[in-house]
């Protein structure tokens, strides 16, 4: 009688970075922070941007086209193991 086996672990880590930019708007970006209706503030659209701290790959305030703005890295990990025994006569 004979005896074979094996055991097995795999790591895996996988990282994505899903950056996605819609550059599509054609309405001017505001130039001021006054009251609405100020000029500069009125028939505008402000900038998209990611928050202060984000860890994303391109942090900060976008370009004037851009209407909307994804950012995201993400992160899985796992372990797996494995086992098989086997005999023969």
């Amino acid at each position: 009688m004979a005896l074979a086996g094996d055991r097995r672990r795999v790591l895996e880590d996988n990282k994505l970075f899903d950056q996605t930019g819609c550059l599509y708007k054609t309405i001017p970006p505001c130039t001021s922070n006054g009251a609405p209706g100020t000029p500069g503030n009125t028939g505008c659209l402000s900038n998209v941007g990611t928050f202060a701290g984000t860890t994303v790959q391109n942090p900060g305030v976008q370009g004037d086209n851009i209407s909307f703005y994804q950012d995201q890295v993400r992160e899985t990990k796992q372990t797996a193991f494995s086992s098989s025994r086997s005999t023969s006569t």
